[in-house]
């Protein structure tokens, strides 16, 4: 093998779920999905990086978001007809609806 191709060369190790890829002289880490789901917020934060695209996507698409609900607000007649009249003057300048509906 020619000098050129050897520094392309690119050797995959795996350890366990932890992959190394090895890549003229770097080691880049890489996490499974597995394994990121089962570390603390601030090793998401670090490791997040290392994963494949497919993983990322993965996760962002199955991830749960905690929410919390910090106040209600009481939504007035008023407000509820001013926004419908808004919406439909929006729906009726674009084409969606006619003027006679």
């Amino acid at each position: 093998m020619s000098e050129k191709w050897k520094c392309c060369r690119l050797e995959i190790v795996n350890f366990s779920h932890r992959c190394l890829l090895h890549s003229g002289g770097k080691i880049m880490k890489t996490v499974t999905i597995d394994e990121f789901r089962g570390m603390s917020d601030e090793e998401k934060r670090e490791n997040y990086q290392y994963m494949s695209s497919h993983d990322k996507y993965l996760w962002r698409t199955t991830c749960v978001v905690l929410t919390e609900v910090i106040g209600h607000e009481e939504v007035f007649q008023e407000k509820r007809d001013a926004a419908r009249k808004f919406m439909l003057e929006s729906l009726r300048r674009q084409g969606i609806l006619k003027d006679d509906e």
